[in-house]
């Protein structure tokens, strides 16, 4: 099936790699705090939130964002125990049906926030996939930012039910998941890129 990814380091006819930047070892003591109870993972949240200070005024900020690590630790718990036959977040690759809804993505998170650097690309990727899964990436969004605004942990669970229930919202971003063999078959150019001057 083809597809489309919008990200670096990738160059055509390699096979993608699922969590290329190992954030499962970031994710997972969140999961097994809450595997413990809501209150042990809460416990947990308000240590991250002091972390992810500290690591910010260290100019360390990527890595210490507490808050993803504990939505995508939410929506894990959420899948294995409700949605076991969905597609991890975690182990799978992320990609977008068309070309336009790649485009579209990398203007919201990059080009209109300033985080475009050049550096971030466009492929199309064969995968090795025949029924690969369609959610709401708005939907995740919401999740995010309860989390970031320090909403309870059984509100944001309730969003990751939405979530892999497939709910959308009237503004849905649909991404596609796939755990399946990814290789990448081409870089293709942003549609700006092609206007001549």
């Amino acid at each position: 099936m083809k597809l489309y990814h919008v990200g670096v380091k990738l160059n055509e006819g390699i096979e993608m790699i699922a969590d290329f930047k190992s954030t499962e070892k970031l994710i997972k003591p969140f999961i097994t705090a809450l595997n413990k109870s809501e209150e042990v993972f809460d416990n947990m949240m308000l240590q991250g939130r002091y972390f992810r200070e500290v690591m910010r005024k260290s100019k360390l900020r990527e890595w210490s964002n507490c808050c993803k690590w504990g939505t995508e630790a939410i929506f894990e718990y959420v899948r294995k125990n409700e949605f076991p036959y969905s597609y991890s977040r975690i182990t799978s690759n992320y990609f977008y049906d068309s070309v336009e809804k790649c485009e579209a993505l990398f203007k919201k998170e990059y080009v209109d926030s300033g985080d475009d650097d050049g550096t971030i690309k466009m492929f199309e990727v064969e995968v090795n996939d025949e029924n690969p899964q369609a959610y709401d990436m708005s939907v995740y969004d919401v999740a995010y930012e309860a989390m970031e605004n320090e909403s309870t942990t059984k509100e944001i669970i309730n969003i990751a039910r939405k979530y892999w229930s497939r709910y959308c919202r009237e503004n849905k971003v649909i991404e596609t998941v796939s755990d399946k063999k990814a290789i990448i078959k081409k870089y293709i150019k942003w549609s700006w890129e092609n206007i001549s001057v």
